[in-house]
């Protein structure tokens, strides 16, 4: 996770049906059925999807949905940044968090969905903004108590990623997803070495003896290397109070930065309610054959 768009990051999903039991049965006390609802299942491995967005939103949702199957899919891929614009996302790469929040809302408002299936695939990113827009995941699965709030991680769900899947209601990874990497890392250079080999002296003019932390060619004094770390601290905390709370069972060894194989017997069991799916095209299927079963009890 990253608490900073220039210098901090946060570290680097398949369904077992088990997973999708234990679901059912914290949701309704009811056991699933061997045999989903046939309708649901068919109409997302049919995989008709159009672009759901509302347009008279502040902020573009990117999310997809199938209206027969009543599931939406915000796909979460690349570098987490809050108010990532159009250009960063289609060039560089970025994700912006915002979209959590919009998507949120947007489900919220519609009554004919019944599964929102966050698709994860990113390393992190920055902590600006993260905290609240997990929180609106978080609560939307709250207020909607019959509605599905899954993710998938595909690939890789890592550090800011790790946390916006832990927002969900459970988490699920794909054969050889890495998960985890829950920590928080601040990276500055310090250069004025560099700077002065070259000949070249910055010059610094300010009032405050922090303002140019950081700065290229500026030396990093100790006071200023204080401070960076009791930020990371402070937002480290705060990102491990979140996981524990809402992965219950991860222990501090478990959120040292290390990034897991999404593998039996590879990964700490608190983090993930499921492994192994071949494919994110199963999964949403057999979400939506659940979430079609919950929405009829």
């Amino acid at each position: 996770m990253n608490t900073s768009n220039v210098g901090f990051n946060v570290g680097i999903l398949s369904v077992t049906p088990e997973g999708f039991s234990e679901f059912l049965e914290k949701k309704s006390q009811a056991a699933i059925s061997d045999n989903l609802p046939a309708a649901a299942v068919a109409a997302m491995r049919q995989g008709v999807f159009e672009d759901w967005c509302d347009d008279t939103a502040e902020e573009e949702c990117g999310a997809i949905i199938n209206r027969a199957a009543g599931v939406v899919v915000q796909p979460v891929r690349g570098y987490m940044m809050a108010g990532a614009d159009a250009f960063e996302e289609a060039c560089c790469g970025c994700f912006d968090t915002n979209r959590l929040s919009a998507i949120a809302r947007q489900v919220s408002e519609d009554a004919g969905i019944r599964a929102l299936i966050l698709h994860i695939n990113s390393p992190g990113g920055s902590v600006a903004g993260l905290a609240e827009n997990c929180a609106a995941i978080v609560n939307l699965a709250e207020t909607l108590p019959d509605l599905m709030v899954m993710a998938y991680i595909d690939g890789i769900g890592c550090s800011a990623a790790a946390r916006v899947a832990a927002a969900c209601q459970e988490t699920h990874a794909g054969i050889g997803a890495m998960v985890g990497s829950i920590s928080t890392i601040m990276v500055a250079y310090d250069d004025s070495r560099m700077f002065a080999n070259a000949g070249v002296e910055a010059k610094v003019f300010t009032d405050g003896k922090f303002k140019a932390a950081g700065y290229p060619g500026v030396p990093i004094t100790d006071e200023q290397a204080a401070l960076f770390q009791e930020q990371v601290r402070v937002f480290g905390e705060e990102f491990k109070a979140f996981m524990t709370a809402r992965r219950p069972g991860l222990t501090d060894d478990d959120m040292q930065g290390q990034a897991f194989i999404a593998e039996a017997g590879k990964y700490p069991e608190a983090l993930l309610d499921g492994i192994g799916w071949p494919s994110f095209d199963e999964f949403a299927a057999t979400v939506a054959g659940m979430a079609s079963l919950t929405g009829e009890q």
